[in-house]
Formats: C-alpha cells, sequence, structure tokens
C-alpha cells in the first residue's frame, strides 16, 4: 500500500469510462474554456469567474511547480473512449499526519445527470483510503447544491453539520453542508 509521503507528481486513475489524470499545461485552454461557466462557477466556493486560461496555466504550474501531494492535486476527468476533458476531481488539504483530506469536484453541465462524478469520486475515495493510507475524507458542498450532496451520500459520506452564512459569493452569503467518510465507513461500502 502506498503513504502519501511516497507519491508522484503525475498519475493516472481509471473507471469503467473514465481517465482520471494530473493536467499538463497544454490543458490550459481546454481546461478553461470547459470550467469558464457560470453553472459551475456559482457551485464552487473558491473558483474565480470569469476563469481563463491564466487562472489555469497559473494552476496547473502551481500543482506541476509544488512538492508532491502537499496541497492541491487536481485531477482531469476525461472520458476513456474519445478522451474529451469533462471535468475535475481531487484530494485537496492533504494532511499527512492526522491522515486526512478534503474532496472536491466539478463538471460540466452537458455531461449531469449522467453518473460520471459519482464514478470519478468513487475512485478518488478508493485511491485516498486504499493507495494513500488516509483515515478521513471531508467534502463540503453548498446547502442549494442537492446534486453535489447526493454524489458525497453515495460516496459513504455521513452529513456532519451546516453552518449557516458560511460563504459569501457573488454578493450573498451562503450556507455549506460538511460531510466526511472514515476508513471504516468504506470499508463496510465496498464489503456489500
Amino acid at each position: 500500500m502506498g503513504r502519501i509521503e511516497d507519491l508522484t507528481m503525475s498519475f493516472q486513475l481509471e473507471t469503467d469510462r473514465l481517465i482520471l489524470r494530473t493536467p499538463v499545461l497544454d490543458d490550459a485552454p481546454e481546461w478553461a474554456e470547459k470550467i469558464n461557466r457560470i453553472e459551475i462557477a456559482e457551485n464552487m466556493v473558491n473558483m474565480p469567474f470569469p476563469y481563463t486560461v491564466e487562472n489555469a496555466t497559473d494552476l496547473i504550474r502551481k500543482l506541476l511547480d509544488s512538492e508532491p501531494w502537499i496541497d492541491k492535486k487536481p485531477l482531469c476527468i476525461c472520458l476513456k473512449n474519445t478522451g474529451e476533458l469533462i471535468g475535475g476531481c481531487n484530494l485537496m488539504a492533504i494532511d499527512a499526519k492526522h491522515r486526512k483530506a478534503f474532496i472536491g469536484f466539478w463538471c460540466i453541465p452537458e455531461m449531469w445527470g449522467n453518473g460520471y462524478i459519482t464514478e470519478a469520486a468513487l475512485r478518488v475515495v478508493k485511491y485516498g483510503f486504499e493507495e494513500c493510507d488516509l483515515e478521513r475524507i471531508e467534502a463540503r458542498c453548498m446547502a442549494l447544491n442537492q446534486a453535489s450532496a447526493r454524489v458525497l451520500e453515495k460516496l459513504g459520506m455521513v452529513h456532519e453539520y451546516t453552518a449557516r452564512r458560511d460563504v459569501f459569493r457573488f454578493d450573498k452569503f451562503y450556507d455549506m453542508k460538511y460531510y466526511s467518510v472514515l476508513r471504516s465507513d468504506w470499508d463496510r461500502l465496498v464489503g456489500e
């Protein structure tokens, strides 16, 4: 089993329909084009909007220049049959000492409702527990974002609490739901 400290920068995960891989600088134009949508931005806490090629380039450069698995490691979600980039899913704020991380994801609206985010996020959670030796994976979503809440529940996550007026975005406050899944929860989920 791998450890957080042993991970390398470039890697790929696969599912039946998807390839999840680290982005490269050549991905910046497509990444920016895909994520620069108000439907995506209004559900993401820290994403700039409009999202430019420069934003994507800066993020990818930060990834490539950073120490392995210190902070954010976005993964491009690509369709296995075409290679088309349709979203992102990643472990963030990885804390090796406390063996925990945070998961986040996004998907282009044209692909909503096809189960791609659930499929990608399940693979990333599996990776976190089985290959990174994590004990806890956390997530949050805007309280109004019921689709993301459903994905988190499909990951075996438990709603821990709702923080009222927790995030200020687009000139208003939003309540946020906080979730987590423990290794023991995951073991029960995949053991069924």
